[in-house]
């Protein structure tokens, strides 16, 4: 089975949930590791421009592996050492973005994988 880009916007994992939004709605949704068990969480999100709707979306487990998203469910990738405090919010050819939260909000950064 090859892997599926989906239309996702924004992704991150948190504490063995996944939050995502989509590109054609304001909503943002979290979902069990399993890719089950999925549930609206807030509306009216604002999205994020991604550059290209043709790469993959990953996430980052608690093991600080990533999976790239699969028709049912994850795919493993690799292992990247980043700091315990961010989060994988998807990858824009071979660029993989990091976010994390603090008081002021989400700050965004982007990590070049070659």
């Amino acid at each position: 089975m090859g892997v599926t880009a989906i239309n996702v916007e924004r992704i991150w994992l948190v504490k063995d949930k996944i939050l995502y939004s989509k590109a054609d709605e304001e909503k943002l949704y979290i979902m069990s590791i399993d890719g089950n068990n999925k549930e609206l969480l807030m509306d009216n999100v604002e999205p994020v421009q991604v550059n290209s709707d043709d790469t993959y979306i990953c996430i980052l487990d608690s093991k600080r592996k990533v999976y790239v998203i699969e028709e049912n469910g994850f795919k493993y990738i690799g292992e990247y050492d980043i700091e315990d405090n961010e989060n994988l919010m998807g990858p824009d050819k071979g660029n993989l973005y990091f976010t994390t939260f603090n008081e002021n909000g989400i700050d965004v950064r982007k990590i070049s994988i070659t």
